[in-house]
């Protein structure tokens, strides 16, 4: 049974998944979505902007799911196509120490994910990346955490079959990240509209309280730090 998605009250941390890495085409069909997965699993452990990331194999394979011979594999293929390139710095040349990761995957446009859903263990892969798919419509579309998209254009974004689309569509409502209705195009990203939402609630509540009046020892009011505490 899937897990629902519930709202959290804590400040939203996005991954940036470029453009370029989701419409991808040229992986092998069979585990193309696990692949472009991988690298955002890779992506997690990246200091700001820096396109050098060194993680050990053992934390891919808990932020992935899959073993640490799949990992490679897919990493291959991400060495292979130029998305990546490896260098290893502990144990010799084999797949199980530290390696560091050059981000060779052009980044100026991206799907912003947030960390939450992009790294949540109960959600499918290829679903974070479908997920990332609809971002991309939606950010191409300049809309604002809502979309329209035919089931072509998702059949495309997707690089599945029309049925899958559907398949697909349903399991990101089940738990939460997205509601349409049905034989509607539009898609409209609940989850990140409610936390959105919650945040800046909080964000607000907060001010408001800092920049309550309080008694200074001589007897007039002054206003509090507006910053303190405001995240």
């Amino acid at each position: 049974m899937l897990k629902k998605m519930v709202v959290t009250v804590m400040p939203l941390q996005y991954v940036k998944i470029p453009y370029q890495l989701l419409k991808y085409k040229g992986f092998d069909n069979k585990g193309a979505d696990m692949t472009k997965y991988v690298y955002v699993a890779i992506l997690k452990h990246r200091q700001g902007d820096n396109n050098k990331v060194t993680v050990n194999m053992t934390v891919l394979e808990k932020i992935t799911g899959i073993t640490r011979t799949n990992i490679t594999l897919h990493i291959n293929r991400l060495i292979e196509h130029n998305f990546i390139d490896r260098s290893h710095q502990v144990y010799g040349w084999d797949e199980f120490g530290i390696n560091t990761y050059t981000l060779n995957c052009p980044e100026e446009k991206f799907s912003m994910i947030p960390y939450a859903i992009a790294y949540d263990m109960e959600i499918d892969k290829k679903d974070v990346i479908a997920y990332a798919n609809i971002k991309r419509i939606m950010d191409l579309r300049r809309t604002d955490k809502k979309v329209f998209a035919t089931k072509e254009e998702l059949t495309e974004a997707f690089q599945c079959s029309e049925n899958n689309v559907d398949k697909i569509k349903r399991r990101l409502k089940e738990i939460g990240l997205i509601n349409f209705e049905r034989k509607s195009k539009a898609i409209e990203l609940t989850w990140e509209l409610d936390n959105f939402s919650e945040v800046k609630r909080i964000k607000y509540n907060r001010k408001q309280h800092v920049e309550k009046t309080v008694k200074s020892k001589n007897g007039k009011e002054v206003k509090a730090n507006e910053n303190a505490n405001i995240v």
